[in-house]
């Protein structure tokens, strides 16, 4: 499929690309994110040398794998029967060439899944600030350390003791927003289609390029989710425990919170462990990745810390609802039509739950459809706790003291008149600050009927041809 999106990284790449200051950038998120294909797209046509990393090996090999690498991108008769064996070697080879390179022309060195690179160690982090400070500085370069692992990114790279203040430039790539996402299926599936597969998958390219545009949504789902060894049934442990080294643990709060958001507290006592620093560090390093968000309610009656964590991954969600739990029956060859007689039933509830996560995971995105982006102070879910308790999914709190409520309700038809009655429950315990109006919002794919729509109760509505 063709590049698509990505305008405004694009953007900022080529700033600093057009610059006449050297570069030192860390590029990082969740693997299928398309982070490799947007800085080969960007540097097409431009002067690159372009290095990668593989997963699990020793340095060694790290470092054979590295010059070969090299010899493919450069031709000299030198290079051609160097034998290198440390990264100084490597290094001091590459310094030489880049001194020798037309100083007026740019040229970009891009290090990918630089933590393999790495070993997951900090000694290549050390020598990349040697050369740095040493030489590469001077030189005309754009340097870019990127990386799936994005606790070693941001910990070892971006924080890091030996290259602070050295990285002039920080990325973390978020996957795809629904209106970039619609060109990747050229018009040949509905936007009802393409809503359940944002829905399902979130706007991860590699996951929506798995998609065969000439079939069914529910022929997908069989072909690539439930049919032995499909892409999706293998690919949790391809990213879950590559992103992770204690792997098992962020399984098991992945599990939890795929049941419902927690605060820290019910976290550790659901897992049975101590709720230090430990289980905040796993936390924080899912977050960074992009498997989970802490969100803090955006209005409360009284002051709190309380905070919740929630898994909003789509895939991962997906995965624990309906993949594992039937992954013996998947995984039999005498099973070959697992989503009408296991799955389909409990589908449609599912979705209706999915989509309230679809809409917080894409709020910024639903603030600009709303026109009030640039008003927006925060945003998140407001709840309550106690026997008046309540819980509104999404709320703007703005700047020019509006607070907009949503919604969110997902069905295959219009919505009636009881969706006001609902809103009109939680409107009434939610308490505003002083001097703010409350405006309502319902967010529906295929709107609602005649009589709702009369009553004028919605300030406004977003259906399916505005989300897609």
């Amino acid at each position: 499929m063709s590049f698509v999106g990505r305008k405004r990284e694009i953007e900022i790449l080529s700033q600093h690309y057009g610059s006449d200051n050297p570069t030192l950038m860390a590029l990082y998120g969740r693997r299928r994110v398309g982070k490799s294909e947007l800085i080969k797209h960007f540097i097409k046509n431009k002067q690159h040398l372009a290095f990668e990393g593989l997963e699990g090996e020793s340095s060694k090999n790290q470092i054979a794998f590295f010059s070969r690498q090299l010899k493919q991108q450069i031709e000299n008769p030198l290079l051609a029967k160097a034998q290198f064996q440390t990264w100084e070697e490597i290094f001091d080879f590459m310094t030489d060439h880049l001194k020798n390179q037309k100083k007026s022309e740019k040229i970009v060195i891009f290090f990918d899944e630089f933590p393999w690179m790495a070993c997951s160690q900090t000694k290549l982090v050390s020598l990349v600030k040697f050369y740095w400070d040493r030489d590469w500085k001077r030189l005309n370069v754009m340097f870019i350390l990127c990386g799936s692992v994005s606790s070693y990114m941001v910990r070892n790279v971006i924080r890091s003791n030996a290259l602070y203040g050295r990285v002039n430039l920080q990325l973390k790539l978020e996957k795809l927003r629904p209106d970039e996402c619609v060109f990747l299926f050229q018009k040949k599936r509905s936007k009802d289609e393409i809503l359940k597969y944002l829905i399902l998958l979130g706007g991860v390219p590699k996951y929506l390029e798995e998609i065969d545009l000439n079939i069914s949504f529910t022929k997908n789902l069989q072909k690539l989710a439930f049919s032995k060894d499909s892409f999706f049934v293998t690919e949790f442990d391809k990213i879950f425990f590559s992103h992770f080294r204690e792997g098992a643990l962020y399984s098991r709060i992945a599990h939890l919170l795929a049941t419902a958001p927690l605060e820290l507290k019910s976290i550790a006592e659901n897992l049975d462990i101590k709720s230090g620093g430990s289980l905040v560090t796993s936390l924080e390093n899912m977050e960074s990745a992009g498997f989970i968000r802490s969100y803090s309610p955006v209005l409360t009656t009284r002051k709190t810390n309380l905070k919740k964590y929630k898994l909003t991954d789509e895939y991962l969600r997906f995965y624990f609802k309906f993949l594992e739990p039937n992954k013996k029956s998947i995984q039999s060859l005498e099973t070959n039509n697992i989503f009408s007689t296991k799955v389909e039933t409990k589908w449609k509830p599912w979705l209706g739950i999915a989509f309230e996560h679809f809409c917080l995971e894409n709020a910024y995105y639903i603030g600009k459809l709303l026109k009030i982006s640039d008003q927006i102070e925060s945003f998140g879910p407001i709840f309550e706790r106690g026997t008046d308790g309540f819980q509104i999914d999404l709320a703007f709190l703005r700047s020019d003291k509006i607070i907009s409520v949503c919604e969110i309700k997902y069905h295959d038809k219009p919505i009636g008149a009881d969706v006001i009655a609902d809103m009109e429950l939680k409107i009434r315990k939610l308490k505003a600050p002083r001097g703010y109006g409350i405006e309502k919002i319902l967010i529906a794919p295929h709107g609602v009927d005649k009589k709702t729509k009369n009553s004028g109760y919605f300030h406004q509505i977003l259906t399916l041809e505005d989300l897609i």
